[in-house]
C-alpha cells in the first residue's frame, strides 16, 4: 500500500486506510474488515474488490472512471476509497462472484445475473446503454444480452469481459 504520486499507482489498493508513506512488506489483517467471513477477493490495476460469505461486496483504492461501484459523492477527494466500503448499489443482490479488470468491476448475482461499472472505454461494460469510449457513472448496472443465460463464472481482463453460462457456453465482451 505505498503511496506514490506519479502515475495514479499506489492509492490504498490494500485497504489500510491512509498511507503512511511506506510499503507494506510484512502482510497484516485489513482493520476495516475485523469479524469479516471473506469469500473471495478480486484485484484490478488500482482498486479491489471483495464478497463476503454472506454475498455483500466491498470496494476500495483508486474510484476513477467509475470502476468503485459507489457515487463520487461517497468518495474521498481525488476519488479515493482508503479502506473497504460496501457498494451501497449492490446491498440487495446477493454476490456469488466479483472480478475486476483494469479499470473495470464485475459483480455476478445469485439469480446468474451480471452487473458491471466502471471503464467503457472498450465497450466491456457489456451495456449498450452506457456509451463506449466513455466511463460509467460508478453505478452497477445489468450487462445486456444475457437474458436466459444463467452466469457461473465471471473473469475480467484488460480491457474484456469473460463468463461461462450454466449452459457450458462462454460469454464474452469485447475488447
Amino acid at each position: 500500500d505505498e503511496e506514490y504520486d506519479g502515475g495514479g499507482y499506489g492509492l490504498h489498493m490494500l485497504g489500510h486506510g491512509a498511507a503512511s508513506g511506506a510499503a507494506v512488506l510484512v502482510p497484516r489483517p485489513v482493520a476495516g474488515l475485523w469479524g469479516v467471513r471473506v469469500r473471495e477477493v478480486a484485484a484490478g490495476v488500482a482498486h479491489s474488490l471483495l464478497r463476503t460469505e454472506r454475498g455483500a461486496v466491498f470496494s476500495w483504492g483508486d474510484g476513477a472512471l467509475g470502476k468503485l461501484g459507489h457515487s463520487s459523492a461517497s468518495l474521498a477527494s481525488g476519488g479515493v476509497l482508503t479502506e473497504p466500503l460496501p457498494v451501497a448499489a449492490l446491498l440487495g443482490v446477493r454476490a456469488t462472484g466479483i472480478a475486476c479488470g483494469n479499470d473495470f468491476s464485475l459483480v455476478l448475482g445469485e439469480a446468474g445475473e451480471l452487473h458491471s461499472f466502471g471503464d467503457n472505454r472498450a465497450g466491456q461494460l457489456g451495456r449498450p446503454s452506457a456509451t463506449p469510449g466513455a466511463p460509467s457513472d460508478g453505478a452497477p448496472a445489468l450487462v445486456q444480452g444475457l437474458e436466459g443465460l444463467r452466469v457461473r463464472v465471471v473473469s475480467g481482463g484488460a480491457t474484456h469481459a469473460l463468463g461461462i453460462a450454466e449452459e457450458g457456453g462462454a460469454v464474452a465482451s469485447p475488447e
